[in-house]
């Protein structure tokens, strides 16, 4: 992705789906867990734009985690 001089970009550590009806995470298997540890870590934005197509998720979430400049986490909903 191109950006104007100067800005700086940050990809996130980890992208994992959750359920917001249900608070389930998506699994490597296409399941679902009550445990973000076992959810399915997305690799990049590409990969979870066809997961969200491929899956039809519906009611659903993308929560995206970085550690810098500070820790924390940031919620996407998944319109299909």
């Amino acid at each position: 992705m191109e950006v104007a001089p100067g800005v700086k970009t940050t990809e996130p550590e980890k992208i994992v789906v959750r359920n917001k009806v249900t608070g389930l995470f998506l699994t490597e298997e296409r399941g679902w867990t009550r445990l973000e540890e076992s959810a399915a870590t997305i690799p990049n934005f590409l990969d979870l734009l066809q997961l969200s197509v491929q899956l039809d998720l519906k009611d659903s979430e993308a929560i995206l985690h970085y550690s810098r400049p500070v820790a924390h986490k940031t919620h996407i909903p998944l319109y299909c």
